[in-house]
């Protein structure tokens, strides 16, 4: 019984924690979402990004790169495509820059949380919540669904070519 309350209360306090990160970074999973869908440079951006990055980085060398710190990161010739991503994320000024996450000042921040006549906090909150409950989660639930959903593409059969 113990054992129960104690995971209970694991679970709360995940999720609060989650939420701290979500509101306190800026994650809006529904915000993040429409600007993508609505924002075809930013979406081919990140793509390219993405493919660019897994084709440079081995899992190896990411495993080394996020121990180190920033500075040894920087330094390290093999991580380069990992700062180089921090950096396209940090700087404002490039397409993925200009994504709906981190707070522009204090004053931003004050102003998306207040409540609205066009309630649109409300969307945002739905979007902080969705973006905790996801990272209350954890990475062992994201990683076990994505080796399922690999799992089930491999099993699957490919569409035989039929040839004249």
């Amino acid at each position: 019984m113990m054992g129960e309350g104690y995971k209970r209360r694991m679970q709360l306090i995940s999720l609060f924690v989650s939420l701290a990160v979500a509101v306190g970074f800026n994650l809006n999973t529904l915000g993040l979402t429409s600007r993508l869908y609505r924002d075809k440079e930013a979406r081919e951006a990140l793509v390219s990004l993405a493919i660019e990055f897994t084709q440079k980085t081995q899992r190896e060398t990411f495993d080394r790169c996020t121990a180190m710190t920033e500075t040894e990161r920087r330094k390290a010739p093999e991580c380069a495509p990992m700062a180089g991503l921090i950096d396209t994320m940090t700087s404002q000024n490039t397409t993925i820059g200009k994504l709906p996450i981190g707070w522009a000042s204090p004053e931003a921040a004050w102003k998306a949380i207040m409540p609205t006549p066009d309630f649109d906090w409300v969307t945002r909150l739905f979007g902080w919540a969705l973006t905790a409950l996801a990272i209350s989660l954890g990475a062992s639930f994201w990683f076990d669904l994505l080796n399922r959903l690999i799992n089930i593409r491999h099993g699957m059969r490919r569409p035989e070519v039929e040839t004249e």
